[in-house]
This record gives C-alpha cells, sequence and structure tokens, in this order.
C-alpha cells in the first residue's frame, strides 16, 4: 500500500527537500507538510495519513539541540491517532560526545546520561515518539529512529561555522567530522518510509573528513569568488 505522509517539520529549510523527494518516491501515494505547531495537531487533522516524518529541531537558528517542550506537546497529542509508521530524524548529537570514544559509533552504543544537555534531550525526544499512535485503538505503529550526522542546511551551526570567512579550531587539534548534505538525508527518509521498517539508524557518511580539509575545500571555493576563509588557531597560553 502507497503511503500517505504528513511531515511535522518546523525548519523549513529541511522540510522542503524532504517532501519533495518523498514527492517523487513511487511508494508514497501523498506528501504533504503537516502542521507543526502543537496547537493544530489533532486526530481529525492528521487522519488523511498512515505515516509521519518528523523532526523537533526549532523553525531557524544554529541551535543543534530539539524543541523538547515541543515534542512532547506534539506527541501526546499524537497518541489517540492511527498510523501506521513514524520516522523521527533525531540527530547523531544523542551520543554524547566523550574522550573514551574509540572511533564511529554504531547505533548499538550505550547512551549514557548526564554528560551533554544537548545528547539528553535527543534522548528524551526519541523516547516521548514512542508514545505516538498508542492510545488509537489500532495497532502501534512502526517507529524509524534516523540519528544523522551534522546536516548543512545552511543556517545550521556547521553551515555557519565552516561558511564564514573564519573559522577558529583548537590548537594542535584537527578533529574528524561528518557532514551529511540534506539531499542525502531525504534520500534516507524516503528510503526509510518506504521500507516501513522499526529500528535505529545512523546516517553518515561512510567515513569522516579532517576539519583542515573541509575548511581548505571551502577557502578554494571562497577564493574562486575573490574571497578568502582563515582558519585561525588561538595562541597557547603558557
Amino acid at each position: 500500500m502507497a503511503a500517505r505522509v504528513g511531515v511535522v517539520i518546523s525548519r523549513d529549510s529541511l522540510a522542503g527537500p524532504i517532501i519533495a523527494r518523498l514527492q517523487r518516491s513511487p511508494g508514497v501515494d501523498l506528501c504533504e507538510r503537516a502542521p507543526h505547531d502543537p496547537a493544530a495537531v489533532d486526530a481529525a487533522a492528521f487522519s488523511r495519513y498512515d505515516t509521519i516524518v518528523y523532526s523537533p529541531l526549532r523553525p531557524r537558528g544554529a541551535d543543534t539541540g530539539p524543541d523538547v517542550a515541543a515534542a512532547r506537546a506534539i506527541c501526546e497529542r499524537l497518541t489517540s491517532v492511527p498510523l501506521a509508521h513514524v520516522v523521527l530524524i533525531s540527530s547523531a548529537a544523542v551520543y554524547a560526545p566523550h574522550h573514551q570514544h574509540t572511533g564511529l559509533l554504531n547505533e548499538a552504543a550505550f547512551i549514557a546520561r548526564g554528560r551533554s544537555a544537548i545528547a539528553d534531550d535527543w534522548h528524551d525526544v526519541e523516547r516521548l515518539t514512542a508514545m505516538i499512535g498508542t492510545q488509537s485503538g489500532a495497532a502501534k505503529p512502526a517507529r524509524s529512529v534516523l540519528r544523522p550526522a551534522a546536516v548543512l542546511d545552511g543556517g545550521d551551526y556547521f553551515s555557519r561555522l565552516l561558511g564564514g570567512r573564519v573559522a577558529c579550531t583548537y590548537p594542535g587539534h584537527d578533529p574528524t567530522i561528518q557532514l551529511l548534505s540534506l539531499d542525502d538525508l531525504a534520500g534516507a527518509v524516503a528510503s526509510t518510509v518506504g521500507a516501513r521498517r522499526e529500528g535505529v539508524w545512523n546516517v553518515a557518511p561512510a567515513a569522516g573528513i579532517p576539519l583542515e580539509c573541509r575548511s581548505d575545500a571551502l577557502r578554494k571555493t571562497r577564493c574562486a569568488r575573490s574571497r578568502r576563509m582563515r582558519v585561525c588557531r588561538p595562541r597557547r597560553t603558557r
């Protein structure tokens, strides 16, 4: 059966590419932006959908954390809506950064609480979405949780950091980062909607890239437009 998808995403730069990709998917009969204001979320408004794609990011800003209060309100209102599938766009930020991490983490990695407020908030949102559809009287919907790496949507933290004229790094440290394009995230969402499978998946490039390499690439791009990007390293303190 073709999916009827409601996209509950308040950030325009994220919602647009995902909706466009889903509308081109052969397994999707309907895809449109659904109300993301908690006050407008009710069973009548969402009765036309059997699949929900939800992102708890705020409408704008460089904040990498979710809006937990809005997520709680939306999930509570969706408890009575009968759905077949819920796709949550979470974040790899749910894995709190720690010096004991030996490399890339998989989905089975233990998520410790109390190390990062942002990580704890993402973990809370993942937990909250488990209540969607549980009081509808129908079968519990399949729940797919996507944990994408940092997504470059033009207004996010990394887009602003790496797209500016100056990017500051910690002296002597060249971290490896993973960055995801909007097209790749939209493709992952479309594949997840088509598969309608329960589970948790990291969404990231096959490998990371050193920050210096990313900065060099951006600097060359800027030079082509007669602009320069300098990588600034603070002086060491004695």
